[in-house]
């Protein structure tokens, strides 16, 4: 706000050309089922000034998308692996929060919460309580994913990254996969 460039001119102008194309478009929700399931995903390294990754979840129950979202992270990841790692532990901080929810309107579900993430080594991380040297640094906070797994409250299973509707939270992405992640949200004209 201080020093604005052109750069930053013409962002805001493609910020206003997508709101007016979209004026239409809306969230679109289904009753068909009440299973929740996520994705999560981050980018690594993305903020060239502070080269923090960003974290995106996204969660639906049934068709619907009920909650949603893209955050800088905290700290500078050191790898892809901890930067999707740390995005996970988000994401199943707001897995744990939906599923007291659902129980609260008396939906009761007795099987884990399924995340989806296409980091392989993000998946083992979280999967294995054993320290290892690379991963030394983490900061416990991170490891909250490790005990919901062990509760069986979260499941985390691999997606491919072409499938990863998070990728829309967390960077740019072509016109096409744009789109289709856009309408798999169940954001399209109302």
């Amino acid at each position: 706000m201080s020093a604005p460039s052109s750069e930053h001119w013409s962002g805001i102008k493609r910020i206003f050309r997508y709101l007016k194309g979209t004026i239409d478009f809306g969230l679109l929700f289904r009753s068909n089922c009440n299973v929740l399931v996520g994705y999560s995903d981050s980018d690594w390294a993305g903020n060239f000034d502070t080269r923090r990754s960003t974290s995106g979840y996204a969660f639906y129950v049934g068709e619907s998308l009920v909650s949603w979202s893209s955050r800088k992270q905290c700290t500078v990841a050191k790898s892809t692996t901890e930067a999707e790692y740390v995005a996970l532990s988000s994401a199943s901080q707001e897995a744990i929060w939906l599923r007291r929810l659902l129980n609260d309107l008396h939906y009761h579900n007795n099987s884990a919460t399924i995340i989806y993430e296409d980091n392989q080594g993000a998946i083992e991380l979280s999967k294995n309580s054993k320290h290892h040297n690379r991963t030394k640094h983490i900061d416990i906070v991170f490891h909250f994913i490790r005990e919901r797994i062990a509760t069986k409250e979260i499941d985390v299973i691999y997606c491919p990254t072409d499938m990863m509707i998070a990728d829309i939270m967390t960077k740019a992405l072509p016109r096409p996969k744009y789109e289709r992640f856009r309408e798999l949200l169940g954001v399209g004209a109302v």
